[in-house]
């Protein structure tokens, strides 16, 4: 299963329109974030999210599937708790400074957190743009 990363966005820019949200401005406004898959840069290939202790550690293997050359990507997780709360957000860069057209790299980041709860994953590049990825749900170890 993919979820679209932009998701996210979308529920947060739809809060607060009420009934008849698909003609509200708000609507329209939100839409634009949704990204069509054909507009994916990067693919998470494979990941982890687990917990050692008080670190909540992601780990995996993401590919650039552009047709060009990305730099400066960090990964980035956020865990969040019962009622939407964060617990906690870290991110890092991934192995590779310069990710090509269908390479891949390896992704690490570690996260203190003061419980367990969700993995949320995404990637930004060195502008803090966040960059669309899809991204499965993480593998159980």
């Amino acid at each position: 299963m993919v979820r679209w990363v932009s998701l996210l966005l979308v529920s947060v820019a739809m809060v607060g329109t009420g009934p008849g949200v698909a003609k509200s401005a708000g609507w329209a406004l939100a839409s634009t974030t949704l990204v069509a898959p054909t507009d994916y840069k990067l693919e998470v290939l494979t990941w982890s999210c687990t917990q050692t202790g008080g670190w909540i550690v992601a780990q995996g293997v993401v590919r650039n599937i552009s047709n060009q050359t990305l730099s400066g990507l960090r990964a980035h997780l956020r865990v969040i708790g019962s009622g939407r709360r964060l617990l906690g957000t870290n991110s890092s860069p991934i192995g590779e400074r310069f990710l090509l057209s269908g390479q891949q790299s390896p992704f690490r980041v570690e996260v203190r957190s003061r419980g367990v709860g969700d993995c949320d994953l995404w990637f930004r590049n060195a502008l803090v743009v966040q960059i669309p990825t899809k991204v499965p749900e993480p593998r159980q170890p």
